[in-house]
Order: C-alpha cells, then sequence, then structure tokens
C-alpha cells in the first residue's frame, strides 16, 4: 500500500514538473494553429512574388510562439539581408553607369584642362617676374657703379 501511493505521489509530481517550469515563463509550449501556418504560406508567397515582408512579419505578431513565426524569422532575416545586397548593387551599378558614361571622366578632363590654363597664366606670371627681376639688379648695378 505504501508503495502504491509512493508511486501514486511520483505520477503527480512528474505530472507537475511541466506546470511548474511553465510558470515561470523559461518553457513555453509551441503553439501549432492552422491559422498560422495559413499566414506562413501567404506570407512566403507574398515573399516570392512581391519581395513584400507584411504578413510574415504579421505572423510573428499575432503568434509569437508558433512554429511556423520561428521560420518565419528565419526568411525574415534572409529577405533583409537580400535587401541590403540589392541596394549595395544598386549603388555599385550607379558607380559603374557613372565611369561608363564618361561623367567623372568629362569633369576631370575639364578640371584639367582649368589647371593647365592656371598653369599657363602662372608661368607667364613669372617669366614676367624673372624680367623685372633681371631689369632690377641690371639697374641696381648701373647705380653702384655711378
Amino acid at each position: 500500500m505504501k508503495i502504491l501511493a509512493a508511486l501514486c505521489f511520483g505520477v503527480l509530481l512528474t505530472a507537475c514538473t511541466p506546470i511548474m517550469s511553465n510558470l515561470n515563463g523559461t518553457n513555453k509550449p509551441v503553439v501549432n494553429d492552422p491559422a498560422d501556418q495559413k499566414l506562413f504560406d501567404e506570407g512566403i508567397e507574398q515573399v516570392i512574388q512581391q519581395q513584400n515582408t507584411e504578413l510574415l512579419l504579421h505572423l510573428k505578431d499575432s503568434y509569437p510562439d508558433s512554429l511556423w513565426t520561428k521560420r518565419a524569422e528565419v526568411v525574415l532575416t534572409q529577405a533583409d539581408k537580400i535587401r541590403l545586397q540589392k541596394q549595395k548593387l544598386k549603388n555599385l551599378q550607379k558607380k559603374i553607369d557613372g565611369l561608363s558614361s564618361g561623367t567623372q571622366f568629362t569633369a576631370m578632363e575639364s578640371q584639367l584642362k582649368q589647371y593647365a590654363a592656371e598653369n599657363q597664366r602662372l608661368q607667364k606670371e613669372l617669366d614676367t617676374s624673372n624680367k623685372q627681376l633681371e631689369a632690377l639688379r641690371e639697374l641696381t648695378i648701373e647705380l653702384e657703379l655711378k
């Protein structure tokens, strides 16, 4: 009789263990509702066809403990990575288009012409200054001789 009572008590304690561990929120049961699976399926279709993640985000908000939400989070992470890669690709394509259209080359060529003209003007100014300096030296020598 004591053995039977001990076994019954043991069964009761083991049955209470999941309930007790669930009270502190560490062991949440996974919800598996047909509505969440349907939302996941529709969300995947929407991502594939329209690159839109609204339904998967709605699933994540509406069914946070669902098995399908966990899968949706993986898809959302990958969709975000794809979006970032597309943005990087778009930026690189803009750079390539700028180089291939010659926009940057034309701007650099124009700037180079401006620098060449400025260099030529400064060279003439230097030549004039050198001539004036030479004239001043000659004048100084003449004044010293007198």
